[in-house]
């Protein structure tokens, strides 16, 4: 790859999120090489685009009915050709986007997916995004987690992004659509990223809409 194709962008929802960004700011600047810091932003009223500001990153903010479609958004518009969308509360490990480049580098791959710690009650409490990936596996358990899926930007155009009329399993159906038009995951063993479980996460206040676009999903692509 060329340096310009190198870029990677990841795409950072916040509403009112100056709780967690300076944990993720932090992991950020740990990381080596270049990648640009997209804040997809619904119109916070707290500290969060000061925060944004004060390290550098890109922002846009308005109204977004859902972290679908500000995730699409953010995708669509990044300039980097790598993307890794990335909640406010998580963060990445040291090394993770040195980790990341150099797969993309030594093989052909669109899509690399590594292992993410679960945060519970501030501390780490366990590793998810055991392979193999393929669709047989994802219709029993959704085993990719966002912030440690890097994918190509060309691949999620070419599935057409994600699929904005969903408000929580966003992620899970563009997994899905990269296994049904083929683009095969290269799976390693390094973690890249930590998802912090809350009380204030969506999956957690609405597990009805969870359940019931899980369900969705599963029907959808069933073999």
């Amino acid at each position: 790859m060329t340096m310009e194709k190198e870029l990677i962008t990841l795409i950072i929802s916040t509403k009112n999120s100056g709780l967690f960004l300076p944990r993720l700011f932090r992991s950020l600047k740990e990381q080596e090489g270049p990648y640009e810091a997209f804040i997809i932003d619904c119109l916070s009223t707290d500290d969060t685009l000061d925060l944004a500001k004060e390290f550098g990153a890109r922002i846009v903010s308005e109204q977004d009915n859902s972290i679908c479609e500000a995730w699409d958004k953010g995708a669509r518009n990044a300039k980097g050709s790598i993307l890794c969308t990335v909640s406010s509360d998580d963060y990445l490990m040291p090394n993770a986007l040195k980790i990341v480049r150099s797969e993309f580098e030594k093989s052909a791959t669109s899509w690399v997916i590594g292992m993410c710690m679960v945060i519970r009650n501030g501390e780490l409490y366990s590793a998810y995004g055991d392979g193999p990936i393929t669709i047989e596996t994802m219709l029993e358990k959704n085993l990719v987690p966002a912030p440690s899926s890097f994918f190509t930007k060309e691949a999620f155009l070419n599935v057409s992004g994600f699929d904005t009329g969903l408000k929580a399993c966003q992620d899970y159906d563009l997994w899905m659509r990269f296994l049904r038009s083929n683009y095969k995951p290269t799976e390693i063993p390094e973690c890249l990223a930590a998802i912090n479980v809350h009380g204030d996460n969506f999956s957690v206040q609405n597990p009805d809409i969870m359940k019931s676009e899980v369900k969705f999903i599963r029907n959808k692509y069933r073999l």
